[in-house]
């Protein structure tokens, strides 16, 4: 009866020793266990090593990044005197269908600040049915910052016209060297903006030629501005055109579909969104030497649509 109470006590010292073991080898894993579980990658170290890598935008080629087309669309007319699809001049509306003369500017950067261009040309009648002609295709190199500051820049073109129209080849124009030279003034701190577009050209003609154009002519066309707000831009213009025929003097009303030699041309420029514009603006026709009162079939809508096709 004595040994039953040793026996149980040694059986239970035994338990309690192997209880504790087990316990300790589970709570401090071995540095062999450490160092498996430290090799195997997580779900995140997974999904980066097996994740596809990612497709970069293509560029465009440096040849793209040089070229750019832009649209010009240009309607004169009608007068506010004559609302039906004639054109307008200072006589009042002529017997001659309202045009939407079209541009195409196709350029080239070929430097800093240089550019070419060929600008093709052609007018549609907007009387009964459309009427297609096409007009002299210019081409012309132009420098975007001849003089350049942090509130003045001048743009100057150099072109020529050349004679692919019927009109133009049956007076047998050769060229029509030009010069164009555009300042822009922004007044620091202010809304104000003040601009120009000078100019001078000169028809050559060929020895047979009839001589019908000006031979000698130019232009100045001043402007003011004010940034109404981010789209909107209210401005006047000042046109003046002058030129030479054969036994006409200087601003003698070169233009040959009778035009004012000047006039004013208050305008509203409308940034519908980026790269596209639509300016409205009313002519009022002005003489040096004529004492014609201004007439409503003397004044007369213009729109100029400009879109960045490209």
């Amino acid at each position: 009866m004595n040994k039953l109470p040793q026996t149980m006590l040694g059986l239970f010292v035994i338990l309690i020793l192997s209880m504790g073991s087990a316990s300790s080898s589970y709570a401090k894993p071995s540095k062999k266990t450490k160092q498996n579980q430290k090799s195997q990658p997580t779900a995140v170290q997974t999904q980066t090593t097996t994740a596809q890598p990612q497709k970069e935008t293509p560029k465009k080629s440096d040849f793209l990044e040089k070229v750019g087309v832009l649209y010009l669309g240009r309607v004169i007319g009608p007068s506010l005197g004559n609302f039906g699809a004639s054109e307008s001049t200072p006589a009042g509306a002529i017997d001659t269908p309202i045009k939407l003369h079209n541009r195409l500017y196709l350029s080239y950067k070929f430097a800093p600040d240089w550019r070419f261009r060929l600008i093709p040309r052609w007018n549609l009648k907007l009387g009964m049915g459309l009427k297609f002609s096409a007009e002299d295709i210019r081409v012309r190199v132009q420098n975007d910052a001849t003089i350049k500051t942090k509130n003045f820049v001048m743009t100057t073109y150099l072109e020529t016209r050349l004679p692919t129209s019927t009109t133009s080849h049956d007076r047998n124009l050769i060229a029509t060297p030009t010069i164009e030279l555009d300042p822009t003034y922004s007044f620091p701190n202010s809304r104000y903006t003040l601009g120009a577009y000078v100019g001078a050209i000169n028809y050559w003609y060929g020895s047979d030629g009839d001589g019908t154009g000006s031979l000698v002519a130019a232009y100045a066309t001043p402007w003011a501005g004010y940034q109404a707000s981010p789209k909107l831009m209210p401005k006047l213009y000042f046109n003046l055109e002058g030129g030479t025929k054969r036994r006409e003097k200087l601003f003698a009303g070169w233009n040959k579909n009778g035009e004012a030699v000047a006039n004013f041309q208050p305008a509203l420029s409308w940034d519908i969104t980026k790269g596209i514009n639509l300016e409205t603006y009313l002519i009022i026709p002005a003489w040096f030497d004529n004492d014609s009162l201004v007439k409503m079939d003397t004044l007369t809508i213009g729109f100029d649509f400009v879109g960045i096709l490209f």
